[in-house]
């Protein structure tokens, strides 16, 4: 009877190669062939150790292993019969933290033992070989999958750091979250089904978006964000059992005291709340207290409210990133209608000419084949009402260009109550 753990693990094997072999010892383990499989559970591990430092040769430039990969082929072309090199692999990978840690390491070392027992007869005794139990074997090979043949080549640190330099490499050509989401989950998370992995890469991020203020961190910032972002929206819910019993490590790397960072942590929390409320509540307190100072952060803070859409229709910012945030915000999340209403209403409360020049270029010309005829005559009416938007000298190119649309839509509109529109 086929053991569910063991069919449950063998499909995340990460090599095609190595699940071959796998099935080998498993015929061995389910018809009784105890010694046979453990003989077989140790060459398959064997190989995957060499396949995998292949492929952080090959695929990230590792030169730990391809250290390893050459020193082995030297002592293959210097005597190819002596089987010293297989023995000392896995204490290479471990002692050059490659793929190996010191727990599977042990393990691995315990079935080295083991296959040495179950494959060479004792010169003493009854010079039998040994044979295991079946429990015996069964712990190993659920070790073995465990540890090494379901487990990404990348150890923790070596994936940490490969998978920082290779965003900040790429962050010119993915510009957007979607198409950074699309590489990282073709390059790594569609790869490797490692959780515990992947929070070791999310709180790293965490970090160096949240709290650290150096060159290097506020260069690559803005992709750093966006990779946070993904991993919480693809592994959020797997992440927070562990994220709460950390909670107090995240806390300690958030810079609440920088305006910045702290804008950055407020749009994260308004798409990913857990990481708030779960948050320790001393930090809870001192987040809402600043918050709280300040009009733009409160406008910002759409987490804290129980109404999104009431919250974004009753704050006032003023500064340009939170009102262009909020419109992108109401667009994704509630509807393009809302978010075009707000545009307009933000157009129509500008309180100088500078304001006003800014919110037409972005908030209105932008989008002006989205609006519906009756949002055309709000922004006409906003218009005719706020000084603020019809003396300013750009005033009639943009009217102009108002006029035009309203014609498209309806060329037989009458502009009589719209007086800086009818005279153009």
């Amino acid at each position: 009877m086929n053991n569910p753990i063991v069919e449950n693990l063998r499909g995340q094997i990460q090599d095609y190669r190595t699940a071959e072999y796998f099935k080998e010892v498993l015929s061995c383990y389910y018809g009784g062939n105890l010694r046979s499989a453990v003989v077989m559970l140790y060459a398959t591990v064997i190989c995957d150790l060499l396949y995998k430092l292949e492929q952080l040769t090959s695929e990230f430039g590792d030169n730990g292993a391809q250290k390893i990969l050459d020193d082995l082929e030297s002592r293959w072309d210097a005597n190819p019969r002596n089987p010293d090199w297989e023995t000392d692999l896995p204490k290479q990978c471990f002692e050059a933290h490659k793929i190996l840690d010191a727990a599977s390491y042990s393990n691995f070392d315990a079935l080295q033992k083991l296959r040495h027992l179950c494959a060479h007869p004792a010169l003493k005794g009854n010079k039998e070989l040994y044979q295991p139990t079946g429990e015996m074997v069964l712990g190993h090979i659920v070790n073995m999958l465990k540890e090494v043949l379901t487990r990404p080549a990348l150890m923790n640190k070596d994936f940490v750091n490969i998978f920082l330099e290779d965003i900040a490499t790429v962050q010119d050509q993915m510009v957007t979250i979607d198409q950074l989401s699309r590489y990282l989950k073709a390059r790594y998370f569609n790869k490797y089904d490692d959780v515990p992995l992947f929070y070791t890469l999310f709180k790293s991020l965490w970090k160096l978006v949240f709290s650290l203020r150096n060159e290097q961190c506020d260069e690559n910032r803005d992709v750093n964000f966006r990779a946070l972002q993904i991993l919480a929206d693809i592994y959020g819910n797997q992440f927070m059992e562990r994220f709460e019993k950390e909670n107090s490590v995240f806390a300690k790397n958030l810079n609440a005291d920088d305006d910045d960072l702290l804008r950055l942590y407020i749009e994260f929390v308004n798409i990913y709340i857990n990481f708030y409320t779960k948050m320790p509540e001393d930090m809870r307190l001192k987040l809402e207290a600043v918050i709280s100072g300040s009009e733009d952060f409160k406008a910002l803070a759409i987490f804290l409210s129980n109404n999104p859409l009431e919250h974004i229709r009753k704050s006032s910012p003023q500064r340009r990133s939170t009102i262009t945030y909020l419109s992108d915000y109401l667009r994704d999340n509630v509807s393009a209608a809302e978010s075009l209403d707000y545009n307009i209403n933000v157009y129509g409360d500008s309180r100088s000419f500078d304001q006003a020049d800014w919110r037409y270029d972005n908030l209105i010309l932008p989008y002006l084949k989205e609006f519906t005829i009756e949002q055309l005559k709000r922004i006409m009416r906003y218009t005719c009402d706020n000084g603020q938007i019809f003396a300013r000298r750009r005033a009639d190119t943009a009217n102009r260009t108002i006029k035009n649309r309203v014609n498209q839509l309806d060329e037989n509109f009458s502009f009589a109550e719209y007086q800086y529109f009818n005279r153009i």
